[in-house]
């Protein structure tokens, strides 16, 4: 569900998904494979770390990602 990268660098990406926005955050991060119309993002490196917002922000009523899944 990767609607679009909003920012990328060796330390983190910060993702557009369907249901809100993920950062990964690593030492050495790369994008190796891209494909928006497909919704895939491959990302190599060590991940340390993920953090998850869905679209109107940690308080938010939607809930999020994390809610849906945890139903």
């Amino acid at each position: 569900g990767v609607q679009d990268v909003d920012s990328f660098d060796e330390a983190s990406v910060l993702l557009v998904t369907d249901l809100g926005y993920i950062t990964l955050h690593g030492i050495d991060l790369h994008i190796s494979k891209l494909n928006l119309e497909d919704g895939q993002l491959v990302v190599e490196g060590e991940i340390i770390g993920v953090e998850y917002s869905d679209q109107e922000g940690l308080g938010g009523r939607s809930g999020g990602f994390f809610k849906k899944l945890f139903k």
